[in-house]
């Protein structure tokens, strides 16, 4: 085996190990990159990551380290909206703004207020000028599909999942 071949068994890439990361969150890929987030949940969250990969051949490119007092408990989630060059991430629980990075230095750009808390986002997707999330229900009681409008901040739920259901995942 190449050294090459050895790195790309892992889908955390060892010059990350050095920071405890552990743990993928929900992923999106755009302009044929994978853009994975990256965190070091066992060791508390103080190295936020976002990997980039080759999205044919799953090859770590390059990674940049999030702010991590605008990702305090993680990443567990990116959305990237390649029209407007942005990619997308907040905290885990209580969300009450989403941080807006350039997608191509992932350099912090703004963050944008939601109208209310929306807790535990799984995953989210831009589609047609708005965000899809996957999170817990009013509450905390259920799993919801909410969706958050760029310009305004205002989130609606537009989605119940099964009652059944034990967790729900990007």
């Amino acid at each position: 085996y190449s050294p090459a071949s050895v790195m790309s068994l892992f889908a955390i890439p060892l010059e990350l190990g050095k920071y405890g990361s552990d743990h993928i969150g929900d992923i999106d890929v755009a302009g044929g990159k994978l853009y994975v987030p990256i965190e070091d949940g066992s060791k508390g969250y103080k190295n936020p990551f976002v990997g980039i990969y080759d999205a044919e051949t799953l090859v770590y490119e390059k990674s940049f380290r999030l702010p991590q007092p605008q990702q305090r408990d993680g990443v567990p989630w990116v959305a990237v909206d390649a029209p407007t060059h942005r990619v997308f991430s907040s905290e885990y629980n209580n969300v009450t703004e989403i941080n807006v990075y350039d997608m191509v230095t992932l350099a912090p750009v703004t963050q944008i207020q939601f109208s209310q808390m929306v807790d535990s986002i799984q995953g989210a997707k831009v589609h047609g000028g708005m965000m899809y999330m996957t999170a817990n229900g009013p509450g905390g009681v259920g799993f919801a599909l909410w969706r958050v409008d760029f310009t305004t901040g205002q989130v609606l739920k537009v989605g119940d999942f099964s009652k059944s259901l034990v967790e729900v995942e990007g």
